[in-house]
């Protein structure tokens, strides 16, 4: 299936399936099967827009290797943050899922001081 003109789901919050080992915080999830990518939300709003941005990679370019993937949502995620990208909504304060929540991704830009420290 081609997912290169799809836009999944967003859920803010990681299945309890996916927390098996406890030494383990899960950042963030793709699931091709359900068309939706998961942020944890316990992370800073950095670290929840570069999650976003490597889970989406991994959501249009499944075939990239990790390595690849984390390097690009590093870089990508600095630029949008330079360029004021910020969560409209406050972070969730725990791994609790709600019940089929999903995260609006509109993005507000900060003022230009903001974006460029």
């Amino acid at each position: 299936m081609n997912n290169n003109r799809k836009i999944p789901r967003i859920h803010r919050y990681i299945p309890e399936s996916e927390k098996t080992d406890p030494n383990i915080i899960c950042r963030g999830l793709c699931d091709h099967d359900e068309q939706a990518i998961y942020i944890n939300p316990d992370q800073s709003d950095k670290e929840r827009l570069t999650t976003g941005v490597h889970e989406m990679i991994h959501f249009i370019l499944p075939g990239r290797g990790e390595t690849w993937v984390e390097d690009s949502s590093v870089r990508i995620g600095e630029v949008l943050w330079r360029l004021g990208y910020r969560s409209k909504k406050p972070r969730a304060k725990s791994h609790t899922a709600p019940s089929k929540v999903t995260e609006d991704l509109s993005v507000k830009p900060q003022n230009d001081k903001e974006a460029h420290p």
